[in-house]
């Protein structure tokens, strides 16, 4: 791939045609960093774009609409086989699967986080570790979906993380823990013998916070400082 000097980060390969698209598959991610594409070729086998549009914008740090990034795209404008969307959220909550009840979604989510009716509630089913995660993403990117992307349903970002995790641990039986980070929060995923034992997404504006957090989930769950 050769990067592009017109985009923050952009690989190409040269084998990538706007006009074999039926081809791809597209994944999109929107969330407070920006908007980042990949683009799949189905039938060499490699992604083929990499495309990422920051949200706020040097030197003044102007933020863009998604909206406006996303019609701005060509690429986004063209059919794809398969459309994959993800949409990191601190609004979200887990239920376990074998309690999980669907006419009770909405009630799951505001139980545990501020919503009101004009909140769009989307649910994923989490293979591991058995439990659907309910969430809803900021006013703006469930706009686009559901205005762009109606027979999508998007993914919370626990759905790959989870999914990466269990690939990783499910070979050890030992502790194993992964932080991931978004703009404005933490999420925090601990597994042991093959078992997730703590899974949870903590606000923070500083890195003080996000040390407090962590090493706060580490002293509670006994994990020594090495």
């Amino acid at each position: 791939m050769v990067a592009s000097q017109i985009y923050p980060l952009e690989l190409l390969d040269e084998t990538l045609d706007i006009n074999a698209t039926d081809n791809y598959d597209l994944t999109l991610e929107m969330s407070e960093e920006g908007v980042s594409i990949a683009i799949l070729d189905l039938l060499r086998g490699k992604y083929v774009m990499l495309r990422h549009y920051p949200r706020e914008l040097p030197p003044d740090g102007t933020r863009q609409p998604l909206t406006e990034i996303i019609e701005g795209d060509d690429f986004l404008k063209r059919h794809y086989r398969k459309v994959f969307i993800i949409v990191p959220s601190l609004h979200y909550t887990l239920v376990p699967a074998p309690v999980y009840d669907p006419e009770l979604r909405d009630s799951y989510l505001h139980f545990n986080q501020p919503a009101d009716a004009s909140t769009v509630i989307f649910s994923n089913q989490l293979p591991f570790p058995g439990a659907v995660t309910i969430f809803s993403p900021e006013n703006e990117a469930s706009d686009v979906i559901t205005s762009r992307w109606q027979q999508v349903t998007p993914w919370h970002h626990t759905r790959p993380l989870l999914h990466h995790i269990f690939s990783v641990c499910r070979s050890s039986d030992e502790r194993y823990i992964h932080v991931y980070f978004e703009k404005s929060f933490i999420t925090v995923i601990i597994t042991e013998k093959k078992n997730l034992v703590f899974c949870n997404s903590f606000a923070y504006s500083a890195l003080t916070d996000f040390g407090y957090f962590l090493f706060n989930i580490l002293d509670r769950k006994e994990v020594k400082n090495d």
